[in-house]
């Protein structure tokens, strides 16, 4: 029985194929055709160019030396571009796992989470505005999950999509196959919003988009926990995760200890329970959260965010929002663009080391400024 080598190089010999590039070619699978190939005027090399070796797996054959050299040539190309992208890939990686290091260090740098994504050039909630978050260079971006009428799992935030789509109803009333019929609007929407080419995109596009490159903080959700984590095992993503929630601590700890791969939590404290003050060991000992989330109107009420801030500082990492002064006993994001020691600057100065926000790129300039290897 001949072999597929010899029938390609017998139709090279009548003139049919200009050229035979194989990677695993052996010697004795040309050794028979070789000295009438030559003949022939045809060249033998292997894939640099050099002369092919007996003990070489991997080859090329060219009825003209011109077509022999262009080959090599493009073989050569191809090489520079696949050892390029290994290199791209190895410090991906690398980017990659300190930023994980870093997230595990409770006392470590402070961290930047895009709310909804870079959504200044894009429409809020959108694979263009993860992508933005993520070229910025962002830690972590916020997005919100919902599930369609059948089950599938969307990213968007309000419930109606009326504010940041083409279209209008419920989430829970549209179907997926409907909701990705959409086209979203840019920025935050509204109704003076123009329309882009940016469909709703499905929480597993998103997961598999940041693999291995950023984090995600999982927001509108809990209810839905199981079947977000089901996406998070099959994308791989389950530890860049973030999952939160101001659930009672028997729910919270029944879920994160009934999975195969232990997700990554963080507990909200804000007025309704902020007695969880009085004891944060139990918080503690119980969830083992990567931060907590505060939520304070004023500084000092409905709790005294200082002293809850010491509370877990150094045990796990602290969290604030500055999207807009409520959430922040008013130093947010406008106020720190006017005076960024009082805004931004105001929680790092008590320990917060994580901070989600609406203008990712200024407070990475402010971070950059205050620690120019950030």
């Amino acid at each position: 029985m001949y072999g597929a080598t010899t029938i390609e190089l017998c139709d090279m010999a009548e003139g049919k194929l200009g050229a035979y590039v194989h990677q695993k070619i052996h010697a004795w699978d040309y050794a028979a055709c070789r000295v009438i190939l030559e003949e022939l005027g045809c060249k033998f090399s292997d894939l640099e160019g050099n002369e092919i070796s007996w003990t070489y797996n991997g080859g090329l054959v060219a009825s003209i030396p011109q077509i022999q050299e262009e080959i090599v040539l493009n073989l050569r190309a191809i090489k520079a571009v696949e050892y390029k992208m290994k290199v791209y890939e190895q410090h991906q990686q690398e980017a990659f796992n300190q930023l994980i290091s870093d997230f595990n260090d409770p006392n470590g740098r402070v961290m930047v989470i895009a709310h909804r994504g870079e959504w200044s050039d894009a429409p809020e909630n959108s694979k263009q505005a993860v992508l933005n978050a993520m070229n910025l260079g962002v830690d972590m971006i916020e997005i919100d999950v919902q599930r369609s009428r059948d089950g599938k799992l969307i990213v968007m935030h309000d419930e109606w999509v009326d504010r940041t789509t083409n279209g209008g109803g419920r989430i829970c009333d549209l179907t997926l196959d409907e909701l990705l019929s959409l086209k979203l609007k840019q920025s935050q929407g509204g109704e003076a919003a123009p329309l882009t080419d940016e469909h709703v995109p499905q929480f597993k596009e998103i997961m598999s988009l940041v693999r291995n490159k950023v984090f995600i903080n999982l927001d509108k959700c809990w209810e839905i926990r199981e079947d977000v984590y089901q996406v998070l095992l099959e994308t791989q993503t389950v530890k860049q995760a973030l999952f939160k929630s101001d659930a009672e601590l028997d729910e919270v700890e029944a879920f994160l200890n009934s999975k195969p791969i232990r997700p990554e939590y963080m507990h909200i404290i804000h007025e309704s329970n902020a007695h969880l003050l009085r004891n944060p060991d139990v918080v503690l000992r119980r969830l083992k959260p990567k931060a907590i989330e505060f939520i304070f109107e004023e500084e000092n009420s409905p709790f005294a965010a200082e002293a809850a801030f010491r509370l877990f500082r150094g045990k796990c990492r602290v969290w604030m929002n500055t999207m807009w002064d409520s959430l922040c006993a008013g130093h947010s994001d406008e106020r720190s663009l006017k005076a960024s020691a009082e805004g931004w600057g105001w929680g790092i100065e008590r320990g917060v080391n994580m901070i989600q926000t609406d203008c990712s790129p200024q407070l990475l300039a402010f971070l950059r400024k205050r620690r120019p290897v950030y």
